[in-house]
């Protein structure tokens, strides 16, 4: 219980900070808490609630410093051959106005048949590259 406590707070932290970085008034704050959520504060977002406003907000030009900091730290880790490839598909995603809990969310199961992106192979990741430009390709022509 602790846990999902610690993440609904530090989530509620993000959407303020976010809030700030937009320089976004009150009002069209309030606005698209309604639109997202349907609701008129971010305490009172559910999981998937603050999970759309993120995401709403990275579409907006959010970019959380922490977050970067963190992926480069986990990328120092990752093999050479790997890295590359992860790279591509964080720019990928980037491009689109996503993370990568697009990916981890369905594609690395429906694709790679595994359970995390960090369990991929270099061939599997190829697989997602190809897969994302093919998106990527699909929504340009919309």
């Amino acid at each position: 219980m602790a846990t999902k406590d610690t993440n609904r707070n530090k989530e509620i932290r993000l959407i303020q900070i976010a809030k700030r970085q937009l320089n976004m008034d009150d009002d069209v704050y309030r606005g698209l808490l309604r639109e997202v959520g349907g609701v008129d504060s971010s305490t009172r977002l559910d999981a998937a609630g603050r999970g759309r406003l993120l995401d709403r907000f990275a579409r907006l030009g959010f970019v959380s410093t922490a977050r970067a900091k963190r992926a480069a730290k986990g990328s120092m880790n990752v093999a050479p051959d790997r890295a590359k490839l992860l790279a591509k598909i964080d720019a990928l995603l980037l491009s689109q106005g996503r993370d990568r809990r697009y990916v981890e969310e369905g594609m690395v199961q429906r694709i790679c048949k595994v359970d995390s992106l960090s369990f991929c192979t270099p061939e599997q990741l190829v697989k997602l590259v190809a897969a994302l430009q093919y998106d990527k390709k699909r929504h340009e022509a919309r």
